[in-house]
């Protein structure tokens, strides 16, 4: 991991907003550019 390559982890219950936050995050890179691997 470094300031190029972070490592992003989210972390709860199966069914405790999972999906909101995946979208989240989706639309964040979307709109950044970024592509995550």
């Amino acid at each position: 991991m470094s300031a190029k390559h972070p490592v992003i982890a989210v972390t709860g219950s199966s069914g405790a907003g999972t999906t909101t936050t995946s979208l989240a995050f989706r639309k964040i890179f979307a709109q950044l550019n970024l592509h995550a691997s």
